[in-house]
C-alpha cells in the first residue's frame, strides 16, 4: 500500500517525459502478454520519428504422450515447430510532446518458418511482409522507460510455401504461392526502455 501512495506522491514533482527526449537515444522494446517473442532495438532520429530494427521468435511443439484413448495408428506423435521474423520500421509520432503520445509505423519484414510432423513430412515456408501500424505510446516521467498498445493495421505478404514428404524410397515436394492483404487489429502491449 506504501508503494502506490509514495508514486502519487511523486506526480507532482516528476518532470515531464515525451516522445521528443528520444532523438540521438537508443532503446530496447519487448512484447507484454503477447503469443510471440518480440524484441526492438530502437533509435530516435528526430523529436518526432524513431527507427527500429524488430525480432520476432516463436517455437512452439507438442509432447510424444499418447492418449490412452486414441488408437496408436491415428496418434500423430509429437511435433514441433520454428518462426523467426527480420525487418526494419520507421515509426512517427503525431504528438511527440505529449506524454501519451499516438504513433504511426511502415515496416517491411522477412520470415522462414518450419514444422516438423511425425514421420517423414517438413513444411518451410519463407516471406515478405510489408504494412501499416499503429499505436498509444504512454512515457513514464523521470523513468527514461513507456507502455504501449499497439496493432499491425493492414499488411500485404508473399509467402513461399513447401512441403516435403520422404518415404518408400522416394521423396515428394509440393510447392505454392500465396499472396495475402489483411486489415484489422492484433493489439498487444509493449515496454520500452531509453538509453
Amino acid at each position: 500500500m506504501r508503494l502506490p501512495i509514495a508514486v502519487l506522491l511523486m506526480l507532482p514533482v516528476a518532470s515531464v517525459a515525451c516522445a521528443t527526449e528520444i532523438q540521438g537515444k537508443w532503446g530496447i522494446g519487448v512484447g507484454v502478454f503477447n503469443y510471440r517473442s518480440e524484441v526492438s532495438l530502437l533509435r530516435g532520429h528526430s523529436p518526432r520519428t524513431a527507427w527500429l530494427l524488430d525480432f520476432g521468435f516463436h517455437q512452439s511443439g507438442s509432447s510424444g504422450a499418447q492418449d490412452p484413448l486414441l488408437p496408436k495408428s491415428l496418434w500423430p506423435g509429437p511435433s514441433s515447430g520454428t518462426a523467426v521474423e527480420l525487418g526494419p520500421r520507421a515509426r512517427s509520432f503525431t504528438r511527440p510532446e505529449s506524454d501519451f503520445s499516438p504513433y504511426v509505423d511502415v515496416f517491411v519484414h522477412g520470415s522462414w518458418s518450419g514444422a516438423q510432423s511425425p514421420g517423414p513430412t517438413r513444411y518451410e515456408m519463407w516471406a515478405a511482409r510489408a504494412g501499416v501500424a499503429f499505436g498509444l505510446e504512454y512515457f513514464l516521467p523521470r523513468w527514461h522507460c513507456s507502455l504501449a498498445a499497439h496493432s499491425d493495421l493492414m499488411t500485404f505478404s508473399y509467402e513461399r510455401q513447401r512441403w516435403r514428404t520422404a518415404g518408400l524410397g522416394r521423396t515428394l515436394e509440393t510447392w505454392q504461392s500465396v499472396q495475402r492483404a489483411d486489415l484489422g487489429i492484433s493489439p498487444g502491449l509493449a515496454l520500452r526502455v531509453y538509453f
